[in-house]
């Protein structure tokens, strides 16, 4: 997965140096900040394994009702459920097809860490300085998987609802055609 490194906040000659016994306090936030972050990276990736699954579901389903309506088509003619069964499993293909775009094309993901290229730009200021306006950026880049989570969840979601749509489709199919 691509990467996107970010480092929105860069250090100011007046910025303000807190005294080193607080260095203890900005190791214990900044290892909870990437803590954080690793959780919510690792949730992208179960998100991911979601959406693989629900694509094979309805693809199984989708060829499953496809290949009915074909080979019922071939074997006996047209009856009254090879239209159900084509236009729910168009539907479901439909779904399939969603599930790619909106779920498992592959987007940029938040980097856990800076790179050092940009962490350079924090060379002439004291340590402490130098982590807190780090800090910001770990939590920048922690809003944005968490941005990106809730928009996958909430495709993810909406499919699958979507998908029990079929069922009602096949039925308001079949009874129009009856």
């Amino acid at each position: 997965m691509p990467y996107n490194e970010v480092c929105t906040v860069h250090p100011t000659p007046d910025a303000v140096t807190p005294a080193d016994p607080l260095l203890e306090t900005y190791n214990w936030i900044e290892a909870q900040g990437l803590e954080n972050l690793r959780f919510h990276l690792a949730a992208t990736d179960d998100l991911k394994k979601e959406s693989i699954t629900t694509f094979n579901v309805l693809l199984a389903l989708a060829g499953a009702l496809v290949a009915y309506a074909v080979k019922s088509l071939t074997k006996d003619g047209w009856n009254s459920l090879n239209t159900p069964a084509l236009v729910s499993g168009i539907y479901l293909a439909a779904l399939c097809a969603l599930v790619v775009w909106k779920c498992l094309l592959i987007g940029t993901v938040p980097a856990p860490t800076n790179s050092p290229k940009n962490l350079l730009t924090y060379i002439d200021y004291p340590l402490a300085v130098a982590k807190s306006l780090e800090l910001l950026n770990v939590d920048e880049r922690i809003d944005q998987a968490m941005k990106r989570n809730n928009g996958l969840a909430g495709w993810i979601n909406g499919i699958r609802l979507a998908a029990l749509g079929a069922f009602l489709l096949a039925a308001i199919t079949h009874f129009l055609g009856a």
